[in-house]
């Protein structure tokens, strides 16, 4: 079978610092690729790897949002400082930082997977569309 996989998070935190999160998984033409961002405000390096496991081409890709290139060791160290101190699952939080890990009223749900997907769906990722 063919598979599409497709993820986005993004993490964040206090003072204006993030983190993003994408990877993309096409065993059709054996495309991987993930990518992580860390933004302060405007400004951000993100670093983005390729793979071809068929051909096993490789590639790594860095963008600079606001940054030259001779800054980025200095944004990495300020990015580190300001997440610093931070348990891990508290220093960048997902959404809007509450965190929720069931209902409210204390009741438990024991579903332990996701419902079988239909036969034929539909992929939607920054505007293409895929059939699978």
């Amino acid at each position: 079978p063919q598979i599409y996989q497709a993820s986005s998070s993004t993490r964040h935190g206090p003072n204006g610092v993030r983190e993003t999160k994408k990877t993309v998984a096409d065993s059709r033409t054996g495309l991987k690729k993930m990518s992580v961002g860390h933004h302060i405000n405007d400004r951000a390096h993100i670093i983005e790897r390729e793979q071809n496991v068929y051909s096993g081409d490789q590639e790594e890709r860095q963008e600079f949002i606001n940054l030259d290139e001779e800054e980025v060791e200095t944004f990495d160290t300020e990015w580190k400082e300001k997440t610093r101190g931070m348990r891990r699952n508290e220093a960048i939080g997902y959404g809007n930082g509450r965190q929720r890990h069931g209902p409210r009223d204390g009741s438990r749900n024991d579903m332990l997977a996701l419902p079988a997907a239909p036969s034929s769906s539909t992929v939607v990722m920054r505007g293409e569309r895929r059939d699978q």
